[in-house]
């Protein structure tokens, strides 16, 4: 009895061994069949069809998947018109197989057709990284750097403050009789939209943003902070104009024709430059019978050593960004590094822009400009008519005598066509100004939809 037993149990091990073997044999050869038949399906354009005959594939190889049936299963959602589910498929199937090249071209074609620009800044910029050759990735990624709207604004003035805000002139009102006309500014944020609108004849916002000097209409400056609430007022002069408070509570002004630096309480410093620029950073320059120098505030009625031949002052008025100064001297222009007081490179040019920020800075070789980085390496070979220095990674630049957009791999993101422009804004913006001198918006895409 015990051996009948014994073979029974060998029988059924036997039995179940082969019933394993089976199956192992078999199930793949089954799931590829029925994978076979949902790729026709969906080739023959029966999406319905294919999904079912891929999902009775999937059942059969349980909770795995192959790279084969999760690209049906992408395709097949786009052909039933499932653009999110698609979209998604796309993403998981990226983070699935990073390996797989074709899962990041078409996830790019899909923001490229849909228009969705946020998607594709969410993106281009990695994968033109990891997939430098690829053409499709590249070609839409040069045209989506050319993508930009305009708008028409039909200032009457511009003026750049920092890459978030801007100075305008909204309009100008005709008195008649011969009286000056009343000029209206205000201050922008980087969208374009008021923050601070006294309806004045001049603004200067001070460097941390919280105060104004403000020239009313009778042409009478004050201090002001943001609620126009009175901070100082100086009733025995007549400013001409005063620039920007820095945070030590310095800021150049003219009156009488000559340049003085006053503090928060208006009060004029009694000495005389021949041309000087407000404080950032703590930092600010100053002339004095062709020279200029670098200096503090509290060496302003100190100094007496004038080392360099020029100092470059940026469009915010200020000598220095994030410590660095472009200064020249006898052998050219070249970055100094204010702190150390030493260059930043050995290699001298004939002339160089005010650095905008940490990035590239416009160089002029002969009568061409082209850019160079804060280390001195070349970034661009002088090419252009003229240039501004690198501001949120694009640069304005001037050929056949008018001005367009480089970005930061030169690439010619707006064609030269406007009279003038500033510096982009960190929200895409840049104001320019057209063929009949007002000034109208382009609005970046990329840039603006970086965020």
């Amino acid at each position: 009895m015990k051996k009948i037993f014994s073979v029974l149990i060998i029988i059924l091990i036997i039995g179940a061994w082969g019933t394993l073997f089976y199956r192992s044999n078999t199930l793949p050869q089954e799931y590829s069949n029925a994978l076979a038949k949902a790729e026709t399906a969906y080739e023959e354009g029966y999406y319905l069809e294919a999904q079912k005959l891929l999902t009775e594939a999937q059942s059969l190889q349980g909770a795995s998947s192959s790279y084969e049936s999760d690209a049906l299963q992408r395709d097949i959602y786009l052909g039933l018109n499932k653009k999110n589910q698609y979209e998604s498929s796309l993403q998981k199937m990226i983070r699935k197989y990073p390996e797989m090249e074709e899962n990041y071209e078409l996830l790019v074609k899909l923001y490229d057709e849909n228009q969705d620009y946020k998607g594709l800044s969410g993106c281009l910029e990695d994968y033109v990284t990891l997939w430098p050759e690829n053409k499709v990735i590249r070609q839409i990624d040069e045209a989506y750097s050319k993508l930009y709207q305009y708008r028409e604004t039909g200032y009457y003035d511009v003026k750049y403050i920092s890459s978030s805000l801007i100075d305008v002139q909204m309009m100008e009102f005709e008195l008649g009789n011969g009286d000056v006309p009343e000029v209206r500014r205000e201050i922008l944020n980087a969208e374009g939209f008021t923050v601070f609108g006294a309806g004045t004849q001049a603004i200067s916002v001070s460097e941390d943003g919280s105060s104004y000097f403000i020239c009313d209409q009778e042409g009478k400056w004050t201090l002001v902070d943001g609620s126009l609430n009175l901070i100082a007022r100086n009733d025995e002069v007549s400013f001409e104009t005063i620039g920007r408070l820095g945070t030590n509570g310095v800021a150049m002004a003219v009156l009488n024709g000559e340049k003085h630096y006053i503090n928060e309480r208006m009060s004029v410093n009694d000495r005389v430059w021949e041309d000087c620029c407000d404080f950032s950073e703590g930092i600010a320059a100053v002339k004095k019978n062709g020279h200029w120098a670098l200096v503090r505030a509290g060496e302003v009625t100190s100094v007496e050593e004038f080392p360099y031949l020029d100092v470059a002052i940026n469009d915010e008025g200020y000598c220095i960004k994030n410590g660095l100064a472009v200064v020249k001297d006898e052998s050219g222009y070249y970055v100094l590094d204010v702190e150390s007081g030493k260059p930043s490179f050995e290699n001298r040019f004939e002339e160089l822009k005010a650095l905008n920020s940490g990035q590239p800075i416009a160089y002029r070789k002969g009568q061409k400009w082209g850019f160079v980085y804060t280390n001195g390496e070349i970034m661009t070979e002088a090419m252009y008519e003229d240039a501004r220095s690198y501001v949120n990674g694009y640069a304005a630049v001037k050929q056949n005598g008018l001005w367009g957009i480089v970005d930061k791999n030169n690439l010619m993101v707006v064609e030269p066509q406007f009279q003038d422009m500033i510096d982009v804004l960190d929200s895409g913006y840049v104001y320019v100004r057209n063929q009949e001198g007002y000034w109208d918006q382009i609005i970046l895409e990329r840039l603006k939809n970086r965020k």
